[in-house]
């Protein structure tokens, strides 16, 4: 069965349109373009560490500096990873999966090649800093980025209501739906938990938890003088 014919199948079903092979396509168009903007501010954002590398704070002429923000307060947890959980107890393993949303949606190679492409910069071996900080925060292909974030969201959410309607757990069970014109969508997957493991046998996570630590890294990010916070587009 195509997603197509899979889609007339739900709205026979259903009684009207669901749109489950629209909103299937308007997500692989909306995910492969934030990828290719990701790629495109990330090689960017190698200049602006560059040249905060080498001394750049206040970047003359832009009306930017060239910040580092401090690394959050380490914290420490005990967890036990899967490999040594289902080595010490397969059945224990395979109690403490949980589920969680994992949203995948692959696109056959020709509709992949077709999406069509962002005007992002092109990005030469070495731009100065000015241009490489006002290209990061000036380029409109960011803000673009933006609504795109909004509309996977968007069409996530109209997939889980379908999933919902018709009772599919959206792959949690038996893994993605594959079409037979190469489309494949998946909404959730089952995957061991260190948390899940606690609450369902305490006994064993206590015996294999080890103590780890985690802690927010410092990160650059170019800021106007008069800016004192930044969002999660501001730095890498």
């Amino acid at each position: 069965m195509t997603l197509d014919q899979f889609d007339a199948a739900l709205t026979s079903e259903h009684g009207h349109p669901t749109g489950f092979a629209a909103t299937v396509r308007e997500l692989a168009v909306t995910r492969a373009q934030i990828k290719q903007i990701d790629a495109a501010r990330a090689e960017v954002f190698e200049h602006v560490k560059r040249a905060y590398d080498v001394g750049h704070r206040a970047v003359g002429g832009t009306g930017y500096e060239l910040r580092q923000t401090t690394p959050g307060e380490p914290t420490t947890y005990r967890a036990v990873a899967s490999a040594v959980c289902k080595k010490a107890d397969p059945k224990a393993w395979q109690r403490a999966q949980a589920a969680k949303r994992w949203v995948q949606v692959k696109p056959p190679p020709a509709f992949e090649l077709a999406i069509p492409v962002i005007d992002t910069p092109a990005v030469p071996d070495f731009l100065p800093p000015d241009q490489a900080t006002i290209l990061y925060r000036e380029h409109p292909a960011w803000k673009r980025r933006r609504w795109l974030a909004d509309d996977e969201e968007r069409l996530i959410g109209s997939l889980e209501k379908i999933a919902a309607e018709f009772g599919w757990d959206g792959g949690e069970t038996d893994g993605p739906v594959t079409f037979t014109d190469g489309w494949s969508v998946q909404l959730r997957t089952r995957q061991y938990s260190s948390e899940r493991l606690a609450e369902v046998d305490p006994a064993l996570f206590d015996q294999l938890a080890e103590v780890k630590t985690k802690q927010t890294p410092a990160r650059v990010v170019v800021a106007r003088a008069e800016e004192r916070e930044w969002d999660e587009l501001d730095g890498e």
